[in-house]
C-alpha cells in the first residue's frame, strides 16, 4: 500500500536467531509504515533492545530513531561482535 514501504534488513551476531529465516545469513525484505524508523524495524523483529546497540543504513552508521526510506538497506548489531 502507499502507507508502507520495503525495507531489507540483515541480523549479525546474537540477533541473527531473531531472523524468521530459512536462511538467516540472508537479508529480509519487511513492509515496514512509511515514517518507520530503524527503532520500529527492531521492535517487529522482536530485537531485544539491550543487545540491538548499533545500526546501519545503507552501509552507513545511524541511530535507531533515525526514519527509513524505501529500500534502504538496514543492518542491526549487537554491541560487542568480534573475535
Amino acid at each position: 500500500t502507499e502507507s508502507s514501504i520495503q525495507v531489507h534488513v540483515k541480523l549479525f551476531g546474537l540477533l541473527r536467531p531473531h531472523h524468521p529465516g530459512p536462511n538467516r545469513s540472508l537479508p529480509l525484505t519487511l513492509a515496514v509504515p512509511a515514517a518507520a524508523t530503524a527503532r520500529e524495524v527492531a521492535v517487529i523483529l522482536g530485537l531485544p533492545p539491550k543487545l540491538t546497540r548499533l545500526v546501519f543504513i545503507n552501509d552507513q552508521q545511524a541511530g535507531l530513531d533515525d526514519h527509513l526510506q524505501p529500500g534502504d538497506r538496514v543492518n542491526f548489531f549487537t554491541g560487542t561482535v568480534g573475535g
